[in-house]
């Protein structure tokens, strides 16, 4: 699959779990799963908003839900984008950070006054 390509996912069967679903959440972009009208009358050429928050699919939107949906979608992207600089800050503040001990040795900790934990893992809420 061509993920530049693919823009949102709309399906009439499936759940949170399923292969559908995992795959959207991989590539970062919408799906409404499961749901079993969303597929009613859409046409090849239709233009549809697929909104993974609220569960929805709007077939044909109108130039107002259009102009919306773009406002809202420029306000997420800033809000990433400085959730990403603020990632980037709080790494950039680590790195930084000297290594005065090995916590491996016991003799070391009597000697800490504080202790940084460094991960190469970031876990997101």
């Amino acid at each position: 699959m061509k993920s530049k390509k693919v823009v949102g996912f709309v399906t009439s069967t499936g759940g949170r779990t399923g292969h559908t679903a995992i795959m959207a959440r991989s590539m970062g972009i919408a799906a409404v799963i499961g749901c079993p009208d969303a597929l009613c009358g859409i046409q090849p050429g239709d233009a549809v908003i697929v909104d993974g928050k609220k569960g929805l699919a709007i077939t044909n939107p109108s130039e107002t839900i259009v102009r919306e949906y773009k406002e809202k979608l420029f306000d997420q992207k800033l809000r990433q984008d400085l959730s990403d600089m603020n990632k980037f800050k709080r790494l950039r503040a680590l790195l930084r950070a000297s290594v005065f001990g090995n916590l491996r040795v016991m003799d070391a900790i009597g000697r800490v006054k504080s202790l940084l934990l460094l991960r190469n893992d970031i876990y997101e809420a």
